[in-house]
């Protein structure tokens, strides 16, 4: 969203500029101003553009970490709980030998 303004404020810029020929020379400098201010903006926006795509790597790394840590979660689960059943089985027979 950010980016369209930035594309007509410079088309709206570059439309001034040929309209101001022969116009005079503070009407040009505030122009120039003007596209020296626009290209400011547009480093920055390059800038935060490009942060905001090495971010969205980083927690796609992150996503991809956490589902493979949900599923070693899972892994551990499972053994604990057969490992529980394997205790409970051992615990009736230990039981049934005290009886």
């Amino acid at each position: 969203m950010a980016s369209s303004h930035f594309f007509v404020f410079k088309r709206d810029l570059i439309a001034d500029m040929v309209d101001c020929e022969g116009a005079d020379e503070p009407k040009v400098k505030a122009l120039e101003q003007l596209k020296i201010e626009y290209e400011e903006l547009q480093v920055s926006y390059n800038k935060m553009a490009t942060e905001f795509e090495e971010t969205v790597k980083e927690l796609e790394e992150k996503k991809h970490e956490i589902k493979t840590f949900s599923a070693d979660l899972c892994k551990c689960n499972i053994k604990i709980k057969n490992y529980s059943k394997d205790l409970d089985e051992k615990d009736n027979k230990l039981g049934k030998l005290l009886t």
